[in-house]
């Protein structure tokens, strides 16, 4: 026989899982379904840490969107009586004239964002871990930080299944079916009939939405860690979470030393490179991990 469901939620990671969760608590009747089980290493969610920030360079619109995220973080910390939004302030690095730079100025002076503008003198005092050009500034964003991804998923997860939703790991969807009143969602053990689909698959989305081929396309995202020469400059307390523009070079993001493995810093879309999800990680050479 065939379950119906209200929503199936296919895929759950950071973004499946919230779904799943807030659905779930809204007494809607759902199904989640992930090919693999929570927190993968094949996970766009995957590790220990994601930037989070209020003072979006990218448009203003996304303000709101992030405030409303804010307080949903804070009350998924409360329900699950743990930490998984850490604050340390964001710094935004780059000329006065840098996307960066001028968007975030855009976006703080449009919703009244509070905001601090540091010269290459100020941030050498104030924190000494970075060395700025003379012609750079760095804006702090202080109510930025990092997100523990994994403890996010896994918090959703476990919201999700104590409000009453279906969780089934291990399971692949193979096929989204349209048909009468909904959907039909084939997997390799079962067949489940949803009145709406939420397709969260992340890197593998194409493979069930073909409309996307050729528009969302997985791309290689190297990070590197690097162990400090002055462990103490790159503790979260006086370390904040970066974002700096290079110009042609593209913008590189890092993050204090959180854990045993030191600071980590990647190149954001790092060279653009094309992957496929259902091939091993490719190889990581020193081009890619020239900072």
């Amino acid at each position: 026989m065939t379950a119906h469901f209200d929503v199936a939620v296919i895929g759950l990671g950071a973004m499946g899982s919230a779904a799943v969760a807030h659905l779930a608590a809204r007494g809607v009747k759902v199904i989640g379904i992930d090919a693999y089980y929570p927190a993968h290493a094949l996970s766009s969610s995957h590790g220990d840490s994601r930037l989070i920030r209020l003072g979006y360079f990218e448009d203003p619109s996304y303000v709101p969107l992030l405030q409303r995220a804010y307080e949903n973080w804070r009350t998924l910390e409360a329900r699950l009586r743990e930490d998984i939004l850490t604050v340390t302030g964001v710094l935004q690095i780059g000329k006065p004239d840098s996307k960066i730079v001028s968007g975030t100025l855009k976006s703080c002076a449009l919703h009244d964002l509070p905001l601090e503008t540091l010269s290459p003198d100020q941030m050498r005092v104030r924190f000494p871990v970075f060395s700025l050009d003379a012609d750079e500034v760095a804006l702090l964003d202080p109510q930025g930080g990092y997100i523990r991804p994994e403890a996010a998923v896994m918090g959703h997860l476990k919201l999700a299944a104590s409000d009453g939703a279906a969780l089934h790991f291990g399971e692949k969807v193979t096929a989204i079916e349209p048909g009468e009143g909904g959907v039909t969602i084939v997997s390799i053990t079962g067949r489940y009939h949803a009145a709406k689909v939420i397709v969260a698959t992340g890197s593998w989305i194409s493979e069930l939405v073909p409309a996307l081929r050729g528009h969302a396309v997985p791309i290689k995202q190297v990070v590197s860690w690097y162990q400090p020469t002055d462990g103490l400059v790159t503790q979260p307390q006086r370390m904040p979470v970066f974002i700096r523009d290079e110009g042609e070079n593209g913008s590189f993001f890092g993050f204090p030393s959180i854990g045993i493995d030191g600071v980590k810093v990647g190149r954001h879309a790092h060279f653009r490179e094309p992957i496929d999800p259902n091939q091993p990680n490719p190889v990581v050479n020193e081009r890619d991990t020239d900072c």
